[in-house]
């Protein structure tokens, strides 16, 4: 996982009237967890482009007022109508605590199924996992090469060493389906043959033995 290095400031005063002011000056109230003590300190707006406008996930080295620390996003809360980050609440990190951290997923290779003309379902692109901070990769890889129409890859199926998945094992990653325009033109090349033997029966001169008409979309009756 990379790190970004932060400067913050540190704040002795909590509550809405204080976060109110903070933001008026582009600051972000933040809280650190999971330390001996809870910390309560500001970033700077501008520096959560580096870590929320990304599909990756980054460690943080975090200098609070010369007081280095590590640590890893845990929640972010946006201004319902300006999009703006107003809040952030992280986990600080330890060589020998586990903590649980959303990793991106990150296919490879082109699917069998999608050469073949069926298409690519990417339903969870973040698994949760939890693990030791030094075990958790920039992605989870998955190479979707060998995957054919109807295959899927599923929570259940990875497997990285010193991470264990907290989604429902069942729970599909990828899948290739059938594409709809592949379903439709086996439907109407089914529907011209049964209509072209429909027609020969109607003619009755092609059919051998001169047999009756069969009914419109049903077999001959059997002899």
């Amino acid at each position: 996982m990379r790190t970004l290095e932060v400067s913050a400031a540190a704040r002795t005063e909590i509550g809405t009237k204080y976060s109110k002011l903070l933001r008026r000056e582009n600051k972000v109230p933040c809280v650190l967890y999971g330390g001996k003590e809870v910390m309560h300190f500001t970033m700077q707006e501008k520096d959560f482009r580096k870590i929320v406008y990304t599909p990756e996930v980054f460690s943080v080295d975090i200098d609070i007022d010369g007081k280095k620390v590590k640590a890893v996003m845990q929640d972010i809360q946006f201004h319902p109508v300006t999009d703006r980050v107003i809040h952030a609440d992280f986990i600080q990190l330890f060589d020998d605590v586990a903590v649980k951290v959303d990793l991106p997923v990150r296919l490879n290779g082109i699917s069998k199924g999608v050469l073949a003309g069926g298409k690519r379902r990417f339903k969870l692109k973040r698994l949760r996992t939890l693990g030791l901070h030094t075990a958790f990769p920039d992605y989870i890889d998955i190479d979707v090469k060998e995957l054919k129409i109807g295959g899927s890859i599923k929570v259940e199926d990875i497997v990285i060493d010193g991470l264990e998945f907290l989604d429902p094992p069942n729970r599909v990653i990828v899948a290739i389906k059938t594409a709809r325009a592949l379903v439709v033109e086996s439907e109407e090349g089914e529907e011209g043959e049964d209509g072209e033997d429909g027609e020969a029966a109607e003619g009755g001169e092609g059919a051998e033995g001169g047999d009756a008409p069969a009914a419109e979309g049903d077999a001959p009756a059997a002899e």
